[in-house]
């Protein structure tokens, strides 16, 4: 298939993307550690999540719930963000 889309404000791989609830925002976790949102119409990014000290390898959704998400991430470290505040709000530690 053709690109449809090119979202340029990761700085390493990206390792998992997910679409959001609302089905026209897909987040996007990368090796330079950040975990972003981005409005598919335009190519905008929403938010930047910052906070994970080493690569993010997964990241999961709350059904109905559009303004949450988790990450994990090698650092051992899962993170529930808020999309309100672009900001952790809970952090499980492994271990």
């Amino acid at each position: 298939g053709s690109l449809m889309r090119m979202f340029k404000k990761h700085t390493a791989s990206v390792r998992v993307t997910k679409w959001l609830n609302n089905n026209t925002n897909i987040l996007s976790c990368s090796d330079d550690k950040t975990a972003r949102v981005w409005d598919v119409t335009n190519e905008a990014q929403i938010h930047c999540f910052r906070g994970h000290n080493d690569y993010i390898r997964s990241a999961t959704l709350i059904q109905g719930k559009d303004n949450t998400c988790f990450t994990g991430s090698y650092d051992g470290i899962v993170k529930l963000w808020d999309f309100k505040s672009s900001k952790s709000i809970l952090d499980i530690e492994n271990g």
